[in-house]
């Protein structure tokens, strides 16, 4: 087993490679970080220069292919997620006080000025022009879904020299030939860690349980509910779903999330969607198939 990490998006990215040592996996790792680092210098809300605020300052913008992309993705997964992964709560984020990487955010803030700034914000893509638009006042927040976007294009390069699994902070992603044994996953939980197995696809967490803030006195989190412009109230601390794709797996932990507990099951158990729900209060609640 060969390994690599890197330092990026805002956390440590592991990769693995079940294949013997040599010229063609040390070439792959080394393509690997060069393709992290380039699609976060062009995804990042956080670097002034990137593709996306250049997008978010002008309005419109033709846009390179994965840009364009990833704001398909995202234009998609509110459509389908009902609203509730919105990339358009760039301001309510902001509001919130993650307006700069997490490692710089303040423990404790004052106040935001003004009102909430809620999601359902307007936003359209043209294909033919490979063009994006704004609507007025509108930016975009790519955050989770171009993480799950950079795993998987990560992924499927190594996929070429072997087995592999890609790890940026709890978003994963397994890709290539199948190995005799499936990789082990671990779910944090109350008591003891759960382990799923699985052979390929991805796993996601959505939770307020690390990047957390004071903003006014009041805590924050990075998980903004698009309907009210804030961080989401609720009964559920993390929520870690299994999906093909890390993209889709980014989606469906956020949108599962903010609906609570209850719903949260019934919704998974009606479209089949591993996953596993942790409560404020220490329940551990399995659906989708989970047992």
């Amino acid at each position: 087993m060969e390994r690599r990490e890197i330092q990026a998006m805002g956390t440590t990215v592991e990769m693995f490679v079940d294949a013997a040592a040599g010229e063609a996996v040390a070439r792959a790792f080394d393509e690997a970080c060069a393709e992290i680092e380039r699609l976060e210098a062009l995804l990042s809300r956080f670097r002034s220069e990137s593709e996306l605020s250049r997008l978010n300052r002008r309005g419109r913008l033709r846009a390179g292919d994965d840009l364009f992309a990833v704001v398909a993705l995202a234009l998609q997964a509110r459509a389908s997620s009902d609203g509730r992964f919105d990339p358009t709560v760039h301001d309510a984020m902001v509001a919130a006080g993650y307006d700069r990487t997490f490692d710089d955010v303040p423990a404790e803030a004052p106040p935001p000025p003004g009102a909430a700034a809620p999601g359902g914000g307007e936003f359209r893509i043209d294909p033919d022009r490979r063009e994006i638009t704004l609507g007025p006042g509108v930016r975009l927040d790519l955050g989770g879904i171009a993480k799950g976007y950079v795993v998987d294009r990560v992924a499927e390069r190594l996929a070429a020299v072997g087995p592999c699994l890609v790890n940026a902070g709890g978003d994963i992603r397994i890709a290539g030939p199948a190995r005799r044994d499936p990789w082990p996953v671990g779910v944090e939980a109350p008591g003891e860690p759960l382990v799923i197995g699985l052979h390929e696809g991805a796993v996601a967490t959505s939770g307020r349980d690390r990047r957390r803030w004071r903003r006014g006195g009041d805590e924050q989190h990075h998980l903004i509910d698009p309907s009210i412009g804030r961080p989401a109230d609720g009964d559920l601390r993390t929520v870690t779903v299994v999906a093909e794709d890390a993209c889709r797996a980014e989606v469906l932990a956020k949108s599962l999330f903010l609906r609570g507990a209850r719903e949260a099951r019934v919704e998974a158990d009606a479209l089949g969607v591993p996953c596993v729900l942790v409560t404020d209060d220490d329940r551990v609640v399995l659906a989708g198939g989970l047992s």
